[in-house]
């Protein structure tokens, strides 16, 4: 399997978490739109082909403009989310190896992004084993059911 694509540059990492008032943290509506954007380029390219399930080799090369510079593993996890939110693998923890170049241009960056399957899916770490497997039955079955919330019954206070 190898797969070859230009992207966008990805959001930093501060531009695709936003923190809620709650404490929750969760994609921001940058990230959102960055990551529906690299699913729709995606899909033009692929014609529902099959994720894989085999040990990949990520390769990056990122094209900048000069007049910003860039921290190369900032935009990284935002990019590793979209490509397997698109499809192409079922899990971030398959890519054993990553290749990341920078080139500084003119004019608006983007990213060129190979995918290559290295190895079976035996050569994979076991808790990646355990996750891609724990995903493709989920996707095959539907979701594991939540334990139901158990209700909190406020005691009454008894006064001395």
């Amino acid at each position: 399997m190898a797969f070859a694509i230009r992207l966008p540059l990805p959001p930093s990492v501060n531009n695709y978490w936003q923190q809620g008032r709650n404490g929750r943290r969760f994609i921001s509506d940058r990230g959102r739109k960055y990551r529906d954007e690299v699913i729709i380029a995606i899909r033009e390219r692929t014609n529902g082909v099959k994720r894989s399930a085999k040990a990949i080799r990520l390769e990056v090369r990122i094209t900048n403009s000069q007049r910003w510079p860039i921290d190369f593993d900032n935009g990284m996890k935002s990019l590793a989310d979209a490509l397997c939110h698109a499809g192409l693998f079922w899990d971030d923890s398959q890519i054993l190896q990553c290749v990341t170049t920078i080139e500084a241009v003119s004019g608006a960056g983007w990213v060129d992004i190979r995918v290559i399957g290295i190895g079976e899916f035996d050569s994979l770490p076991q808790y990646a084993k355990d996750r891609v497997r724990r995903l493709i039955t989920e996707t095959e079955l539907g979701p594991r059911p939540r334990p139901a919330k158990r209700k909190v019954v406020a005691r009454p206070r008894i006064r001395r």
